[in-house]
Order: C-alpha cells, then sequence, then structure tokens
C-alpha cells in the first residue's frame, strides 16, 4: 500500500496547506473578450508568483515550531497567491482539458437552488448576491492573496490593476481576516477537524505528520487519534482516490489535470444576532420541555463544541482548557469507538500521553443534530453505507471570516465567512455533505434534525426546524429552531490547475 510522492513544486500552496496568513484579499476578474492576447502576455507574471506546495508547507512548519517552542507566530509578509478558473475561464483561454465535474460546468444557481438558497421566485434568480448569480457575474478567475501584511496585500493588488486594468474588469472583492483565537463570528473555534492527506515527500517522509507508532492497529487509517489518512485524489487530480470499504486506494481522476483540483467557494453572511436571540429562545424551549439549560449550553449543543474548541463528546458540561489547549485531544475522539490511552510520537519526535477518549454512540453528550456530528460523522455508519463513506466526502476547507467583528450590538454590517473549500468531486463531497446530510433531518441516522447552523429548511417546513434532544435510554426531548442566520451572497465551483498547467491554460 505505498503511498505516492506528492509534487510539491507543481500543487497550488492554499490547496494543500493554506496560507496561514492573518489577511486575505479576494478578487473576481473577468477579461473582455477584445482582450485575450493581453491577457496571454501581463498573466505569466503572476502566475510566477503563485505559492507553491513547498512554499506553504515551509510556513506551517515554521508555525508548528514557533507554537511548540511556545514563540509568537512568525509573520510572512509576502503575498501568497492561488490563482482558480471557472469553467467561462477556461473556456475563454480555449483550454482543451478540463474537469468532467457537472457541477462544474452547469450554472451555479443549480448548486443554489439544491442548498435552499433564497432565491427571487420573479426572476429564478438567487438573491443579494455580489458574484455567480448570472454569466457576466461569474469570474474567469479567482485569486486568492494572503500575507500577515495588510499594506503588502494593497501594494500587490495596485501593481496587477497596474498591468491588468486594460483588459481585465474586477467584478468581485472581499477582504478575509483572521478573528482573534481562530473563531469564526458566532465565537466559536473554526476549522478544528481536517483530514490528514496521504502521501510522500521526496525523501520517503510522510506529508502528515503520523503520531501512531508502525504497529499500532490504528496506523493505518489515522495520522492522529481523531483525524483519518485520506487518499490524495480525494483533493488532488491524477492521484489514487480512497475506497469506501478498503484501505487500499482507488483509481486516480483525469490524469491529464494531475496536481490540480476543484475549489468550492460560498460567500456565507451571518447574522450574528438573530443567531443569538434563537440561541436564548432554544433554551427556553429545552428548559420547558424538563431539559434545564442556557443560551451558552444550547448554542453548543447546536456545533458540537463549546466556544474554545472543548468537544461535547469529551465535555458535555463545561469548556475544558485541558482539551481546548492540546491539539491532540481538541480532535482526538471517535463517536462509535472509545480510544484507549495510548502513547504518540509528537511532532517533535517526542513520546506524548494520549489519554483516550470516551464514545458518544447515543449522542447523550454531543446530539445527532450538531454541526461537527451533521458533517463529519468520523466512524458512525451512515445513510450511504459504512464510515468510509465519510472518508470519501471530507474536504481540504480554507475559510476565512470577512467583515467587522460582533460587538454584541444588532447593526446592519455585513459579516460572515469566505468558504473555500478542495475536493475533486462538488457531487460527492461537498454537496453530499451539504445537501444529504446538513440539510436533511433524518441523515446520517437516526437524524434528529436538519444541521442547526448551516442547514436550510425545505418549503414545506417553512421557518420550523425540529430537533431532537437525547439525554438517556428512550429520553428523546423535543425542541426546535426558527429562522434562519447563515444566508449565501455568492458562490462559484473553480479549477485551480498545477502551476505547469496554469502556464499552458494561459498560453493556450
Amino acid at each position: 500500500m505505498a503511498e505516492p510522492v506528492l509534487e510539491l513544486d507543481d500543487i497550488q500552496g492554499h490547496v494543500l496547506f493554506g496560507f496561514g496568513g492573518g489577511f486575505h484579499r479576494l478578487l473576481g476578474l473577468r477579461f473582455r473578450p477584445e482582450c485575450i492576447a493581453t491577457a496571454r502576455q501581463n498573466l505569466p507574471d503572476f502566475i510566477s508568483q503563485v505559492a507553491t506546495a513547498r512554499l506553504s508547507q515551509k510556513w506551517r512548519l515554521r508555525r508548528r515550531e514557533a507554537a511548540l517552542a511556545k514563540n509568537p507566530r512568525p509573520k510572512n509578509n509576502e503575498p501568497m497567491i492561488a490563482m482558480a478558473f471557472s469553467a467561462a475561464g477556461l473556456e475563454f483561454f480555449g483550454a482543451e482539458n478540463r474537469p468532467k465535474e457537472a457541477l462544474f460546468n452547469q450554472p451555479v444557481s443549480d448548486i443554489a437552488r439544491e442548498l435552499l438558497d433564497d432565491f427571487d421566485l420573479k426572476t429564478g434568480l438567487p438573491v443579494g448576491w455580489k458574484f455567480g448569480d448570472r454569466e457576466e457575474s461569474t469570474p474567469h478567475i479567482l485569486l486568492i492573496i494572503g500575507s500577515d501584511s495588510k499594506n503588502s496585500l494593497t501594494q500587490w493588488e495596485a501593481d496587477f490593476r497596474l498591468k491588468l486594468e486594460a483588459c481585465t474588469d474586477i467584478i468581485y472583492e472581499d477582504d478575509g481576516v483572521r478573528l482573534p483565537g481562530d473563531k469564526e463570528h458566532f465565537g466559536f473555534l473554526d476549522g478544528v477537524s481536517q483530514p490528514a492527506v496521504r502521501g510522500l515527500l521526496e525523501d520517503g517522509s510522510f506529508i502528515s505528520h503520523r503520531a501512531y507508532a508502525t504497529e499500532h492497529f490504528l496506523a493505518d487509517r489515522f495520522a492522529k487519534p481523531g483525524r483519518p489518512l485520506v487518499w490524495p485524489g480525494q483533493f488532488l487530480f491524477g492521484y489514487q482516490t480512497q475506497r469506501v470499504d478498503s484501505l487500499g486506494p482507488g483509481p486516480a481522476m483525469q490524469p491529464e489535470l494531475r496536481n490540480g483540483s476543484l475549489l468550492v467557494f460560498r460567500r456565507l453572511r451571518q447574522d450574528v444576532a438573530k443567531f443569538q436571540a434563537e440561541m436564548a429562545a432554544l433554551a427556553v424551549r429545552f428548559t420547558e420541555a424538563g431539559i434545564p439549560v442556557d443560551a451558552e449550553t444550547a448554542a453548543a449543543w447546536c456545533v458540537g463544541r463549546w466556544p474554545d474548541g472543548t468537544p461535547l463528546t469529551l465535555s458535555p458540561d463545561r469548556p475544558d482548557q485541558s482539551i481546548s489547549g492540546d491539539r491532540t485531544r481538541l480532535n482526538g475522539f471517535l463517536f462509535e469507538r472509545r480510544l484507549d490511552q495510548t502513547e504518540l510520537v509528537g511532532f517533535d519526535g517526542q513520546a506524548e500521553i494520549f489519554p483516550g477518549a470516551a464514545s458518544d454512540s447515543n449522542a447523550y453528550n454531543c446530539p445527532f443534530f450538531a454541526h461537527i456530528r451533521k458533517v463529519n460523522p468520523r466512524d458512525q455508519t451512515v445513510d450511504q453505507g459504512t464510515s468510509g463513506v465519510t472518508s470519501r466526502a471530507q474536504m481540504l476547507r480554507r475559510g476565512v471570516p470577512y467583515g467587522p467583528r460582533w460587538t454584541g450590538k444588532e447593526d446592519e454590517e455585513d459579516r460572515g465567512l469566505l468558504f473555500l473549500a478542495y475536493m475533486t468531486s462538488v457531487n460527492e463531497q461537498f454537496m453530499r455533505l451539504s445537501r444529504l446530510w446538513a440539510n436533511n433531518r433524518f441523515a446520517p441516522p437516526p437524524g434528529d434534525g436538519i444541521d442547526p447552523i448551516i442547514g436550510a429548511f425545505r418549503h414545506e417546513c417553512k421557518d420550523l426546524r425540529p430537533l431532537t434532544r437525547r439525554t438517556g435510554p428512550g429520553v428523546k426531548v423535543p425542541g426546535k429552531v426558527e429562522g434562519r442566520w447563515v444566508h449565501a451572497t455568492g458562490s462559484g465551483v473553480f479549477f485551480a490547475p498545477g502551476i505547469r498547467m496554469l502556464h499552458a491554460i494561459v498560453a493556450g
């Protein structure tokens, strides 16, 4: 079961490792038809600045080393660039090789309808979108620029506009900013649970650190407790994919697109005031139904974690800094299986003791309707089969918040999440998690409610979403949430090619 060597100098850095900068700038470009020659002439200069996975890995290692030494987070003040094409963008440049994924080549409004986004019944278009709702508002290219220096982003963009303004319209722009404590606007730690990508570096070492000793019975399935190993073909074209019922790899998808990845981008506006008000109302409903609970706990039930990231499975009654402050314990749990105490190999090569983690198969601690359980059932058997289905559905998430921090007062500010995720099948990964699980009251089994954070209700349900809280054998307490506090305001599916292919597309 040899793992492949990943070509870090050809893979875009944002795909495998992210940029990790404090500031992000997103630009949606649309080229004028008469300017194809100018675009081909000027874009190669900027493609040469696209960050490679090797560069992103270097910065990730520096951040990890600083964290282990308890030193300040190192700052990368140079811009890190990622570039992805829409189907219309590939058409504009005459690219012959392109993803066959149906949802990449269809209008993005098809995804919006399936995800029950807000629609205008008269026009048939999504409501309030800043890009992507029509052909002319769909970018040919999405640029993602990250840095720890906002000034460097501004200077880079000024140079970019100067060289390309004669042939390019910037039809979308947004700023993403890392919030204190790596939280999102609802106040919860974000980006905690990520799959571990299988694969090797040129020297034969693993690209994802393996904490289990080789002889441990979980070593061939998990990089560390709670972090499954996934074959790289789930995120990168041209590599082996993940099988549902076997540890061995499946066939590679579209080898001609090797080192490229599909990027799903959703601009999600968060209504913090409405979320907090409804969490208070949910607490009252559960209290009246016989489970005394406050608003903070009700919100934690909906997320599946306390704001500091402590998982309810491990600490159902309160946040626990001994868990949230430990990167292994923070995500080191399964739902069905108990994890025993184990000696692990730390990132620094030193032995560390993982104390183990209890199971929560009956969802007495973390409800079945909780967000983290709906989109990542871990080792649960799901409605489509074994837990291997969940591994196949995972994505590499690179989201970043946008807009001003919530001050505790109701306002009209636009704030939310720039959701960015890489995969090789939009239908089998992003849509499975969003449409079949988050939006489905009855899945994964036994159900107990639509995802109360990102889930959308169908028209026949109006604005009511029932939830069921289990607290003991045979005890099911009904609850409900009303309304919606996450709204899509733009969406797109893009293709982030390998860097050699980037040059080839623009060169024609």
